[in-house]
């Protein structure tokens, strides 16, 4: 469960922010969210992070070749 945390900043407060905001971040409230989380010792968050669904792909088929090959097996025999 997530709670929001609400409230203003100075503009010169708002510039130091995005001083510090990192090219991944889309927005002040993540760089925020790191500085917050980074301040208390928290580990990172991985919900802003880019997921590549094609590598992720790529990795379960490799993994559940060996599976497929042995089900190919088992199918052949039954068959013959």
């Amino acid at each position: 469960m997530s709670k929001v945390v609400s409230f203003k900043l100075s503009d010169e407060e708002y510039e130091a922010l995005s001083a510090l905001q990192m090219e991944s971040e889309g927005s002040p409230s993540i760089t925020a969210k790191r500085i917050v989380r980074d301040s208390l010792g928290l580990p990172a968050s991985t919900s802003s992070t880019r997921v590549d669904s094609q590598e992720i792909d790529e990795r379960i088929y490799q993994a559940l070749a060996p599976l497929k090959a042995q089900l190919d097996e088992l199918r052949g025999k039954l068959i013959a």
